[in-house]
């Protein structure tokens, strides 16, 4: 598709025109420059800024009738707008052209659901965990490659410019981009870390680590893999997408296996099951109400495990004990299964 960009009498005009409100949404039938038929207002997507009408509609100078999206913008918003518009229309190869002096874009039209349309779809992630990794695996490769061919980053990436088909292909519908060696951290490394933490664990909003990264504090309901990913993004010891994602999928093989309890083998006949317990914290005692409570129980109180440790799912049997242990079975009642006592 092929346009030219609004000149300085269009823009002047467009000015005039947002004055007293902006530009009045259109409905569908009508044709924006006399090509497209609007088929409908679109509510989701690429078009949730508030700067922009956003449209899906026929292309009726082709037989085919190809479907496509024409932006117009919505209220004056000076020379953003005016940024945003040379810059879909530079970098991301939308059409630019002036509709009666109105500033217009068109791409084609992605069929589909943003990401956060998708994971509302889903329900619990936790159950479709392996199709979220694929899923993040290509919108990283993506992102990774925009900033690669470009150099430059997207600006203000989010879930509503991220579209998944129904064959769960990645789109990704930036609005605009700035330079990849700006001052501060690559935006997008960090984005794509809180997307990815949302769909993997389930995560809110970024919060204060991004205003003010030093002073923030990790919040309990994040995982340590990710807020230490996050800071090292910030550091600038983490540069891309990708190395967000082998980071976080590393740590949740690692969860996963270590979620398992483990067989340690004592002898070729003789082994000791194991779980591992994660780091974490907890009420430990008896609590000073607590029916059956005697005077030497100790009182509860707060408990926490710094570091993660092995534990025998099972009291040690005589068994295991005298396999490791060489000497005489001082238990009280012997057998090989039966529990070891009478230790100190």
């Amino acid at each position: 598709m092929e346009g030219t960009m609004a000149n300085t009498d269009s823009e002047s005009s467009l000015q005039k025109s947002l004055q007293g409100g902006g530009i009045p949404a259109r409905k569908g039938g009508e044709r924006i420059l006399s090509s497209y038929e609007i088929v409908e207002r679109l509510l989701t997507q690429d078009s949730s800024d508030g700067l922009w009408h956003t449209y899906l509609c026929k292309d009726m100078s082709h037989k085919g009738r190809p479907q496509v999206v024409v932006k117009q913008p919505n209220k004056a918003t000076g020379q953003m707008a005016e940024l945003l518009f040379k810059r879909l229309a530079e970098e991301m190869g939308w059409m630019a052209a002036s509709d009666n002096g109105v500033p217009t874009l068109v791409r084609p039209y992605v069929a589909g659901l943003s990401l956060f349309q998708w994971k509302n779809r889903q329900g619990d992630l936790r159950e479709h965990q392996e199709l979220c990794i694929d899923l993040l695996n290509d919108l990283a490769a993506k992102i990774d490659a925009f900033h690669k061919s470009k150099k430059r980053q997207l600006l203000d990436l989010n879930q509503e410019q991220i579209v998944i088909e129904a064959n769960n292909d990645v789109h990704l519908l930036p609005k605009a981009s700035i330079l990849l060696d700006c001052a501060i951290a690559n935006v997008d490394v960090m984005n794509f870390g809180w997307i990815a933490g949302e769909l993997l664990f389930g995560l809110a909003s970024p919060g204060a680590i991004l205003l003010k990264p030093r002073e923030a504090q990790r919040p309990k309901e994040m995982e340590d893999e990710l807020w230490q990913v996050l800071q090292e993004v910030l550091e600038g010891k983490v540069h891309s997408c990708g190395e967000v994602m082998a980071s976080l999928v590393g740590h949740l093989r690692l969860a996963a296996t270590v979620g398992k309890p483990f067989d340690v083998e004592l002898s070729k006949t003789v082994a000791l099951k194991m779980q591992w317990i994660q780091p974490g914290e907890f009420e430990m005692g008896s609590p000073k109400l607590e029916l059956g409570r005697g005077d030497d129980d100790q009182e509860q109180h707060h408990e926490k495990i710094a570091d993660g440790f092995w534990l025998g799912v099972y009291p040690v049997t005589q068994k295991q004990f005298l396999e490791l242990m060489a000497g005489e079975n001082t238990s009280t009642y012997p057998g090989d299964e039966n529990p070891m006592n009478t230790l100190t």
